[in-house]
Formats: C-alpha cells, structure tokens, sequence
C-alpha cells in the first residue's frame, strides 16, 4: 500500500507541474547559453545597394552592403528611412576617429523608423574621444531616436568614451537584438543614478534580447524595458560606481543568463513588476572600495519598495566575499 501511494503522489506531483507549464531547471555555471557574435539571417529587401565609404542611408526596401572597412572621424552611417538593412558583411566600421562632440558608429535618425536591421559586421571607436551626457548618449557605437522592430544582430561592439553605452535605443518597440558581442572599455560614469548601460532598451515594449555576450559593462549590462524577454546572455560587470546590475527588466521574462559581477556594487538582477526570474547562473562579489559608500557589497538579486508579482524561481546566486580582500576591508 505504501509503494502504491508514493507512486500515487509522484504522479500527482508531476500532473500539477505539467498542468501550470514547468519548463524550467536550475541555472548553472556550465549550462549552454550560446552567447556572442554570430553571423544573422537578413530580412529581404527589393532593392541591393553596394556602399563603400560612410554617408547617409535613406532608400527604401533597400539592402545596403558595405564592401570595404570604413574611417568615419565622426558619425561612420546615418539611416533616415523604413524598410533598410545595413550589411555591414563581415567589414569593419571604425568611428569618432577624430575627437568630436557628438558622434555615432550608426545612427538611427527621426521619428517612427520603422523593421530596419542592422547586422553582421564590426562596429568600434577609433582614436578620437568624446563625451556622452548623464544619459548616457552622444557617443555611441549605436544609437536609435524612435524605432520599430528593429533588428540587431551578428555585431562585435567596443567603445570607451566617458558617459556612453553601447546600443542605446531611445524610445520604440518590438526590438529583437541578438548574438552580439559588446565590450565596453569605458570607466567614467558622472550620474549612476541615471546610469550608463551596455545595452539599453529600457524604453522599448515587447522586445527581445537573446544570446549577447557581455565582455564588459563599466556599470549596467543589459536594461530591458515592459514586456521583454531576456534570456541566453552573458554578462561581466566590472562595477566602478553603485547598483551595477547585469539584468534589470520592467516587466516580463529574464532567464537562462549567466552574470558574473566585480567591482565596487555588482548586483546580477534587478526585476521590476510582474517579472518571472528562472533559470539564471549569477555569481558576484565586490572587490572595489566605492567613493559614495565605501563598502557597498553585492547581491545576486536586489529587489526594493514597489516590487509586485515578481516569481524567483529554480536560480543560482552566489555571492562571495573575502576577509580584508585587496587590504581594502572589503
């Protein structure tokens, strides 16, 4: 009889489990995410057009593909139109070669653009220097006014210049942006409070951000609007100032990531409300003495006042510490 009812209650157990949709396991240091640059299927176009040196991309139904490496001193492309891909083919796109106030690798220029893609190449800053506002934009290796469905992927990314992060897309939706490399070389952040982010969409519902590797954020990796999923990233923070966090969501989806946070305040997640949390790998650990707080600490996850219908469910955090680490009493 004993057998019969441990049998009896597994099968009940696994019931309810299928019944509410577990599709979920524990996130683990070794899992696969499939993370960084790889080469992107591109949406049709009616119309191909070979580009060799920086400019303006405006033709509709347009594929423009570059077929050289590019020197831009200050803004490399400047896309002001709907329906165009930029194939950056495998070339490379060198901007802000020159210092500048205000420069971009591509930018996205104007109100309602509307499935453009930018994929598959090399975006850096080149010797120039520049300097991005509180915000965070002015200088960025990618950078989208008022967007649409727009698509980023297959793009290997590096900067440096104070107060800028890498894809920043201003206000839109429906972003898929996907197998990239980023790595931001950066360590001036003059507003934490405001933030420098390595990718922020913070402002774009219904997007998705998959399958990007983080080789580096000076203070935010990934900053993901309402409605989004975020799943499959790898993200190291190298925190120079407070509340540098690898995945904060508005609301929506984030799992199957692996953050790894140092620094002066790393924090693997931060959701907002109505977020699920599964099925991360989050390993942190404060190594800096902070100029604000001194010894700040760390955490796998932080959640504060106005957090509601967030589920945290099947992670790993690991928090670490060291007794005087660096002689610094951190």
């Amino acid at each position: 009889m004993k057998k019969y009812l441990i049998i009896g209650v597994l099968a009940m157990v696994l019931l309810v489990a299928a019944s509410v949709g577990y599709a979920y396991e524990l996130g683990t240091r070794d899992m696969v995410t499939g993370a960084g640059r790889a080469t992107v299927a591109k949406p049709a176009r009616t119309y191909t057009k070979q580009i060799t040196a920086p400019g303006v991309l405006n033709q509709s139904n347009t594929e423009y593909v570059l077929m050289n490496d590019v020197v831009a001193n200050g803004t490399a492309f400047t896309i002001q139109g709907s329906n165009i891909t930029l194939n950056l083919n495998g070339k490379k796109v060198t901007y802000l070669n020159a210092n500048a106030s205000t420069a971009y690798g591509v930018k996205i220029d104007g109100y309602a653009r509307n499935n453009i893609a930018i994929v598959n190449g090399t975006i850096q800053q080149g010797a120039g220097t520049c300097s991005g506002n509180q915000n965070g934009y002015g200088c960025n290796p990618l950078y989208a006014y008022d967007s649409w469905g727009l698509e980023l992927g297959g793009l290997d990314i590096t900067w440096r210049a104070a107060d800028t992060g890498g894809i920043y897309l201003h206000w839109g939706g429906k972003a898929n942006i996907h197998h990239n490399t980023l790595n931001d070389l950066g360590s001036t952040v003059v507003n934490r409070h405001q933030g420098i982010d390595v990718i922020k969409a913070a402002n774009h519902a219904n997007s998705v951000i998959s399958h990007n590797l983080i080789k580096r954020a000076r203070h935010r990796g990934i900053m993901s609007g309402p409605s989004n999923k975020v799943y499959n990233n790898d993200v190291y923070i190298d925190s120079v100032v407070t509340n540098s966090t690898g995945v904060s969501i508005n609301s929506g989806e984030a799992h199957h990531n692996r953050i790894y946070g140092k620094g002066v305040h790393p924090i693997g997640i931060w959701p907002g409300n109505n977020v699920k949390v599964y099925s991360n790998y989050v390993e942190v650990q404060n190594t800096k003495w902070g100029s604000e707080y001194g010894d700040t600490g760390s955490a796998g996850l932080r959640m504060t006042w106005g957090n509601n219908n967030v589920e945290v469910m099947y992670n790993t955090f690991i928090v670490k510490a060291s007794n005087n680490y660096n002689g610094t009493g951190v």
